[in-house]
Parts: C-alpha cells; sequence; structure tokens
C-alpha cells in the first residue's frame, strides 16, 4: 500500500473599527495505490472571502464568496483481466456569493441573507433565509426563522461504485423554526 495524503490552510484576517473578514485558502490532496491494483487521485481546494460592515446604525451585513473545486480519478489497473477500469473521473466546481445583514430595533432583531450556490453540475441554487428575534425582557427571547436548504450528492453517490447514479439531483429543504431563549441563574 502506498497512500499519501496533504492539507494545507491559510488564513488572512483584518479588523478595523467598524469592519472585519476573512479571506481562507485550502487545500487537500491524495494518491492511493493499493496492492489489488485499486488507484486514486483525489483533490479538494478553494477559498472564501467575506468582509462584515455595518450600513447605518444598530445594523451588521456580511457579504462574501466560497469558492471550491473537488474531484478526481478512481480506477483499478487489474482489473478487467489486466485492461483497466475506471470507476470515475469527475471535478467539481462550485462558487457561492452571498450577503447576510441583521438590524437591531431595541428590542427585536431582524435577519436576512440570500445566496446564490452555483454547481457546474446542477447550476444555479438559490438560498434564502430570514428571521425576527423578539427580546421579551433580560431572560426571554423569542425567536422565528424560515430558510432554504439543500445538499448536493456527493461524488461517491454519483460517480463511484455500486449504486452510484449520475442522476441524482440535490436534496431541497425548507426550515422553519420557532423557539424561545431562557436564561436562568443571572446567565
Amino acid at each position: 500500500i502506498d497512500i499519501l495524503r496533504g492539507a494545507s490552510y491559510l488564513t488572512l484576517s483584518n479588523k478595523f473599527s467598524n469592519t472585519g473578514g476573512n479571506l481562507q485558502f485550502f487545500l487537500n490532496y491524495g494518491k492511493h495505490k493499493i496492492t489489488d491494483g485499486f488507484r486514486s487521485n483525489d483533490i479538494n481546494y478553494g477559498a472564501s472571502l467575506f468582509q462584515y460592515f455595518p450600513l447605518f446604525k444598530g445594523n451588521i451585513t456580511t457579504a462574501g464568496i466560497d469558492i471550491k473545486n473537488y474531484g478526481g480519478k478512481a480506477s483499478n489497473v487489474l482489473a478487467m483481466n489486466g485492461q483497466g477500469i475506471v470507476f470515475g473521473d469527475k471535478t467539481i466546481t462550485e462558487w457561492a456569493p452571498y450577503i447576510y445583514s441583521q438590524q437591531k430595533f431595541e428590542k427585536l432583531i431582524v435577519s436576512a441573507g440570500f445566496r446564490l450556490e452555483n454547481n457546474s453540475v446542477y447550476g444555479n441554487i438559490p438560498v434564502p433565509a430570514g428571521g425576527l428575534s423578539y427580546l421579551m425582557n433580560g431572560a426571554v427571547t423569542l425567536k422565528v426563522a424560515v430558510s432554504k436548504g439543500f445538499r448536493s450528492p456527493t461524488m461517491m453517490e454519483l460517480y463511484l461504485f455500486a449504486p452510484a447514479n449520475s442522476e441524482l439531483r440535490p436534496e431541497k429543504m425548507t426550515n422553519y423554526e420557532a423557539s424561545i431563549l431562557l436564561n436562568f441563574l443571572k446567565n
């Protein structure tokens, strides 16, 4: 067995009186040679950039973008009587700009956000969210929120080994949430 794996991560941050943010880079890769003929090369890399800032009093807004590329090739060079077989050779790219804003009005906080996920397999997927939070007193806060969500199938679910299915679509959901936050014993 011959396995090489590696990972790198770099974060650059900024913080000023009214604003701050991050720029992050990541890389994860691997090469595998197994004695039964299995071979794989995989890579996952990308970047995330965001900056938060106030638009006006009581507001904090965050804008950013996430970018990632992942994939690789898996095969068995000894399969099919030495002819070899490729299980999968695919790369997927995703990028997603987003904005999220929260506004405080005395006891009420209103929040809303929008993310546009772009996937090289599925195209654009809008992901909105919004919520309200009301501070009744120092010990009780009421919250309600609604958001959309999704999960893209993994590379394995799409392309590698049975029961892989390249026709799978993202799982989509709408989440509704209501909660009561109670603080006890002086928080």
